[in-house]
């Protein structure tokens, strides 16, 4: 699987491009309401040493997971939601931060450095165009919810304030 060189196949690179570009920049909009979410919660908080907030994303949606106010969310909704999202941000994270190694049709391969790894290990992630896909229109549903989440606690709070 070498990547191709001629100009239908320089279209089909960029096709690829594309739905990675897609992925690049709908994600900044689902972090933000994210971001606010956790703010939000964080300030709400009741306690004379309020622990530092979150800034990883793992880290942020256990953060609301673990603070959310009753009637905002239900448990099971936020459950799949916060998996929706972690599934969604690994697929984004592997196109943004590896290396194209190959493509065709129907698939692409990209190496990302493994972090967690004492050696420089290269992970190699193959990812079917239908995957990127369902990626790139899972972030407008993700948008939609987690917006919706930072307005009913924008809603509550100002209730609260007003209270």
């Amino acid at each position: 699987m070498n990547a191709p060189t001629s100009a239908a196949d320089e279209q089909l690179l960029m096709s690829w491009l594309a739905v990675i570009g897609m992925l690049t920049m709908y994600w900044s909009p689902v972090e933000r309401h994210i971001d606010q979410c956790v703010h939000l919660l964080h300030q709400q908080l009741i306690t004379h040493k309020k622990p530092k907030k979150p800034s990883r994303l793992g880290s942020k949606l256990d953060f609301i997971k673990s603070n959310m106010p009753i009637g905002i969310i239900g448990t099971k909704e936020l459950e799949k939601l916060t998996k929706l999202t972690k599934i969604t941000a690994k697929i984004r994270d592997v196109c943004v931060h590896g290396v194209l190694n190959s493509y065709d049709q129907e698939k692409i391969e990209i190496g990302k450095i493994d972090g967690r790894s004492v050696e420089h290990a290269i992970e190699n992630f193959t990812i079917d165009r239908n995957r990127l896909d369902r990626s790139a229109k899972a972030l407008s549903v993700l948008q939609h919810e987690w917006a919706s989440i930072a307005w009913s606690l924008c809603q509550t709070r100002a209730q609260n304030v007003m209270a």
